[in-house]
């Protein structure tokens, strides 16, 4: 079975460690999630969108590492809401920070990212 989508209701307010890791997802809707702990998204390789809860309040590491068709993103714009600066990307080995110490391995195709609610606040360096 392919899993497409998922839309999550006012219940639901964290996404557990890679629950939907390795999954054929194209999309996320998710409008009071307040947690995304750590790889919840990873290696989603069909993902291409994800709108995130005005709520959200952490994401943590690797969230979406792997995603590479990844296209949009919306997000709140909040102070720390980061746990971790490598919420794209991820690495397999110390040579690979080395190749890549841009912080661009994750290879994406993010082209969008919406800012949305919250407060003004600086984003990590290397997060994309």
């Amino acid at each position: 079975m392919q899993l497409h989508g998922v839309e999550f209701g006012e219940e639901l307010h964290t996404i557990g460690h890679m629950a939907f890791a390795h999954s054929s997802l194209e999309y996320v809707k998710l409008p009071k999630v307040r947690v995304l702990n750590s790889s919840a998204f990873y290696a989603c390789e069909k993902l291409v969108e994800a709108h995130l809860s005005e709520d959200l309040e952490t994401i943590e590491r690797f969230v979406f590492a792997r995603c590479p068709h990844l296209e949009r993103i919306s997000l709140p714009l909040r102070p720390n809401i980061f746990q971790d600066h490598s919420v794209f990307n991820v690495y397999d080995d110390e040579q690979d920070l080395l190749d890549n110490d841009n912080g661009i391995y994750n290879r994406h195709a993010l082209s969008r990212v919406d800012l949305v609610g919250g407060s003004t606040a600086q984003l990590p360096r290397y997060i994309w």
